[in-house]
């Protein structure tokens, strides 16, 4: 069973990405200060707990919920309840990554889908880069969208697969048809193998 800890600092759990949306973190800050407002963020972060990982030194590593704790960081939330969920302060600091990347606990690409190194990692989640892609993917899931899956960085295989159709001008002049567009593209058997496809109905 996992341990929860409460009081966990925001500044002190290093992330496990290297981007995030920042049109689904403003999101995340639209519903999380709806909670604030009605006194019950508090109890929503006790109930959602950020998962991690304990790497070497005892430092805390995110392994889901970028997205909230940089919603949090935004909103000057200064802590946060976490999940430990591994344990690998066992390991050598120069095999920590290489584990990580063995269990699926992280994914070292950038805003352009490009792998990147390792130490390139941000240390902290106000250093992650914005990529517009990912926003995407999350307003594109559910209704005629794929589906929500447990499959880590779902969400980022699907922002790298529009990518590879939409222009980023898009993105950036009209939000609502890039989702739309998004939303089609789903539907092609070229996305048949990505996570959280829905194959009933859908296109050729």
């Amino acid at each position: 069973m996992a341990e929860i800890r409460g009081g966990a600092a925001i500044a002190a759990l290093r992330p496990t990405q290297m981007t995030v949306g920042m049109i689904a973190v403003q999101r995340r800050i639209d519903k999380l200060s709806a909670r604030r407002e009605a006194g019950t963020l508090a109890a929503y972060l006790q109930r959602e707990p950020v998962p991690c990982a304990v790497g070497p030194g005892g430092v805390l590593y995110m392994i889901d919920h970028h997205h909230l704790v940089r919603a949090l960081d935004i909103m000057g939330v200064e802590a946060c309840f976490v999940s430990i969920e591994h344990d690998l302060t066992d390991l050598a600091p120069q095999h920590f990554w290489a584990e990580m990347e063995h269990l699926g606990l992280c994914y070292p690409y950038d805003a352009d889908g490009m792998r990147q190194p390792f130490s390139a990692m941000p240390g902290h989640i106000r250093d992650c880069g914005d990529n517009p892609w990912r926003s995407l993917a999350r307003f594109a899931r559910g209704g005629d969208g794929f589906k929500k899956t447990d499959v880590p960085f779902a969400e980022f295989l699907w922002a790298d697969y529009f990518r590879q159709f939409l222009r980023p001008k898009l993105l950036a002049t009209d939000w609502q048809a890039a989702i739309e567009v998004a939303q089609r593209l789903t539907r092609l058997s070229a996305a048949a193998d990505l996570p959280g496809y829905e194959s009933d109905g859908k296109d050729d």
